[in-house]
């Protein structure tokens, strides 16, 4: 789904701050339509002259080698009877796992979340042209 903004829109060139929790880092500029389609549940924004097409990717992070914790994680995995099925610590493969709520049982499941840490990130592509009226 896509909307047209209007020209009074904060989008994309917005002076105000907008704060988008998701992503605290990003300038006003980047995050206006990052916040504007988090809020509208939108895929897409249309401005004059570009379109951004928003897509989130949701993951989960683990200790990585050399986290003190990546020990007791890996053990962890193990004695569940997990370790060959997340391949030796197969990122997509965990992170398939732990998004899917029936693939793990209750006690496994709080078992790893003390390791691991749902992330999300956003992808934008800008694409020339906004709305028919502006191609002229």
């Amino acid at each position: 789904m896509w909307v047209q903004l209007p020209p009074s829109a904060p989008f994309p060139l917005s002076s105000q701050p907008v704060y988008h929790p998701k992503k605290p880092f990003l300038t006003p500029i980047l995050a206006s339509p990052f916040a504007f389609a988090d809020q509208q549940g939108l895929e897409s924004v249309a401005g004059s002259t570009h379109r951004a097409e928003i897509k989130e990717e949701v993951g989960v992070q683990y200790p990585k080698s050399g986290d003190k914790r990546r020990e007791v994680f890996e053990d962890t995995l193990r004695k569940l009877g997990m370790w060959d099925r997340t391949s030796g610590l197969d990122h997509n493969k965990l992170k398939s796992l732990w998004l899917t709520p029936s693939a793990l049982s209750p006690e496994a499941r709080a078992r790893l979340e003390t390791f691991l840490t749902e992330s999300r990130e956003f992808k934008a592509r800008l694409k020339k042209g906004g709305t028919s009226e502006s191609r002229g």
